[in-house]
């Protein structure tokens, strides 16, 4: 049989299989987009996971676009997919019900889902933590005007890491007005650079002596901005990023950032911690 196999150069026919089986052996992962290096770790996990249990795993770049989010859940369940990993634009989308009450097993990742008709299996971290951390390394180092950089707030991610720097900031007796809120439409190196021209345009006396970027990209962006026009890092703006890319180390001055897990571990249902700051080159 096998030296048929040889001579015939036969190739076994997975569609077909799959057909009969009704699913097909994948598991599609639906990433926020896939410029930002966090998830295309993340994505590494899971494909360390496929690998292992003889599955395929298919990546879907929604860049934080609803429409392309949902026209990309409809295209694999009509392929019979046995589950669907996201990290959703709309935590909240009743689709992500639907898929499960059809048969489509669903794993929200990076994002936590509450009140919902069924209980989601979800693996996130902890950004009211991870907030903190960074707001508090921040406060520790002397600075009483911040600036958060990032958004939009509408992610579940920006929201949680800006409203914990506004609360760590009041509980350490400062007013919320010294927290400056420079939001962002995406978290972008582009719109990082963008932040630092508006923070560069504030009056000296309200410009912030410290900015905490909502994610690596946007505190990159801020750091390039503050270079290029000569505004001196840390001595004039501390900077702290969130994620701690593993590039992040190679710019001219290396990023302190938060170091958030990676999401190796197999998928449950809880959250991971961060794991405080790292590197403190642009910030102390």
């Amino acid at each position: 049989m096998e030296h048929a196999i040889a001579v015939l150069c036969f190739v076994r026919n997975e569609s077909t299989r799959q057909f009969r089986a009704a699913k097909a052996a994948s598991w599609p992962t639906c990433c926020s987009t896939a410029s930002n290096p966090s998830f295309m770790d993340v994505a590494q996990g899971v494909e360390d996971e496929a690998y292992e249990s003889d599955f395929s795993l298919f990546i879907c770049s929604i860049d934080e676009d609803p429409t392309r989010e949902r026209t990309y859940l409809r295209r694999l369940e009509e392929r019979g997919v046995q589950g669907v990993l996201i990290t959703p634009v709309d935590v909240d989308d009743e689709l992500l019900d639907d898929l499960p009450r059809r048969a489509t097993p669903v794993v929200v990742l990076d994002r936590t889902r509450a009140g919902t008709a069924l209980d989601h299996c979800s693996v996130s971290v902890d950004d009211v933590l991870g907030g903190r951390l960074a707001t508090q390394h921040l406060l520790e180092l002397g600075h009483e005007r911040v600036a958060f950089v990032g958004g939009p707030s509408r992610l579940g991610q920006v929201a949680d890491r800006c409203d914990v720097a506004y609360s760590t900031l009041t509980e350490s007796g400062l007013s919320r007005d010294r927290l400056v809120d420079i939001a962002t439409s995406a978290l972008t190196v582009s719109q990082g650079r963008e932040a630092g021209s508006r923070i560069l345009g504030l009056p000296p006396e309200l410009r912030p002596t410290a900015a905490f970027g909502a994610n690596d990209l946007v505190a990159m962006g801020l750091l390039q901005r503050c270079v290029t026009s000569g505004l001196r890092v840390p001595q004039d703006l501390a900077i702290v990023g969130y994620d701690d890319f593993h590039f992040a180390a190679a710019a001219s001055v290396p990023l302190t950032s938060v170091r958030q897990t990676a999401l190796r571990a197999r998928t449950g249902r809880g959250q991971a911690a961060p794991e405080g700051t790292s590197r403190c080159r642009s910030c102390a």
